[in-house]
């Protein structure tokens, strides 16, 4: 026999998993869903939503930067979040020409950036210079996993608070006709 709270229970469980699948698919707030400036162009290539003409990696697979939504990309390479402040514009076209870092040399050797690429690139590297988003990133991720902890938790109290109860009524029926 089912408690009338189960079917309450339930609602309470689709709810949560249809609101946790909204988050999860949903797009990284303030991302430009068709780039229109080189910013845009070097966002999606940065973070790998266009390949590079060559057929190299995208950026965000070993670098992280503040300016993309959570998980701000890999942390094999460094962070590129004060790059551009860092290297000044022509420290850019310079690194994104001839990336001469160890690691890259070897994967970028036969896949060289176009110019286009660099370009954007470099507009999105400016762009995102200097922006913090990492630690919000985090805060929220953290703070949807305890909300999502605590209404599971509600589901289960409001599923099996009442479980004890069909038990103890059969119990004590079981007594009396004994008796």
């Amino acid at each position: 026999m089912r408690h009338p709270s189960c079917a309450g229970a339930r609602r309470i469980g689709a709810f949560i998993f249809g609101l946790s699948l909204v988050i999860i698919c949903s797009p990284a707030t303030g991302a430009p869903q068709v780039p229109t400036t080189p910013a845009g162009e070097g966002r999606d290539l940065f973070v790998g939503r266009h390949q590079f003409a060559n057929g190299g990696p995208a950026c965000g697979a070993c670098h992280r930067i503040s300016a993309i939504g959570f998980p701000n990309g890999g942390l094999v390479g460094p962070d590129l979040s004060g790059a551009y402040e860092m290297l000044g514009p022509e420290g850019v076209d310079a690194t994104l020409q001839t990336l001469f870092f160890p690691t890259m040399q070897p994967i970028y050797e036969k896949r060289p950036l176009t110019p286009e690429e660099q370009r954007a690139l470099k507009a999105f590297l400016q762009q995102a210079g200097g922006s913090a988003g990492g630690q919000r990133d985090t805060l929220a991720i953290g703070g949807f996993a305890i909300g999502g902890f605590l209404a599971l938790m509600a589901a289960a109290w409001l599923r099996w608070r009442h479980r004890l109860r069909p038990v103890r009524a059969m119990l004590v029926q079981d007594t009396r006709s004994r008796g």
